[in-house]
């Protein structure tokens, strides 16, 4: 008998991995955070900060592994929703 994808088993990687959140982070402050990302991205030149993004990028790591592992967010969706995401300083961090 054949599986279908939904049956196989990830036997290889971190395709799963869902890190805690960091224990000073809630749902309000994780849509802060992103609300806080997504003003900072519309703004340009020596106005961005930098730093802001990074810090804010890495408290919503947990959040956006659980984006795409449970609930199966499509990449659209995600830049979308992390738009620095779309450049490749951030997602090589």
């Amino acid at each position: 008998m054949e599986s279908t994808s939904e049956e196989r088993i990830f036997t290889w990687g971190l395709g799963k991995y869902l890190p805690e959140p960091p224990v000073s982070e809630d749902e309000t402050s994780t849509n802060m955070h992103v609300q806080a990302l997504k003003r900072e991205f519309r703004k340009t030149g020596p106005d961005v900060d930098m730093f802001s993004v990074d810090q804010k990028m890495a408290l919503t790591f947990s959040y956006r592994r659980k984006l795409v592992v449970n609930e199966k967010i499509s990449v659209a969706d995600l830049t979308e929703t992390f738009p620095w995401l779309k450049l490749r300083c951030e997602v090589n961090c």
